[in-house]
């Protein structure tokens, strides 16, 4: 089986706060919480709880976008799975950049650097419409298309009432 969209690293924070709307969780208490907490440790531990998780459950790929998915990446291949690994890219200050022209960097460094794994394929995620400018989202889809790599991203998440 194949989970086709995740954030493995949040198995760490599973049930924070989430009987709220999409919006007040994510600005009012996720985005916070990554901004404090989230560092290259807790990428990899978390990835590894959720890597143990999804082979259990008989998951052999997934699709993931995080911050320091570089990390995101090792913890996988010590696991033996594959993924579709994607950097997050957002027009705010994230856990991994302050910019997001530091993300786009990140992104382009990590995809030289994994393009052409037998286990990871490397991608860019803008992380949604909401929280990109349309600057982002191209900058994101020409990265994608100048290495031949997915672009990952959040749509049609929730009905707005």
């Amino acid at each position: 089986m194949i989970n086709a969209h995740t954030h493995v690293p949040m198995t760490l924070m599973r049930g924070l706060a989430d009987d709220l709307r999409l919006d007040v969780w994510l600005m009012g208490y996720m985005m916070p919480v990554e901004r404090e907490f989230v560092s290259p440790d807790f990428v990899q531990l978390g990835t590894q709880l959720a890597c143990a998780e999804m082979i259990h459950s008989g998951i052999t790929t997934f699709a993931d976008m995080y911050y320091f998915e570089e990390d995101v990446a090792k913890a996988t291949t010590l696991a033996g799975m594959r993924a579709v690994c994607s950097q997050t890219v957002l027009k705010f200050p994230s856990p991994d950049a302050q910019f997001y022209e530091e993300s786009l960097a990140r992104s382009r460094e990590f995809i030289l650097r994994w393009k052409g794994h037998p286990l990871i394929v490397p991608s860019v995620a803008p992380h949604a419409p909401y929280t990109c400018t349309p600057e982002i989202l191209r900058a994101c889809a020409e990265l994608a298309i100048e290495f031949d790599v997915p672009l990952h991203t959040h749509l049609a998440e929730t009905s707005w009432k």
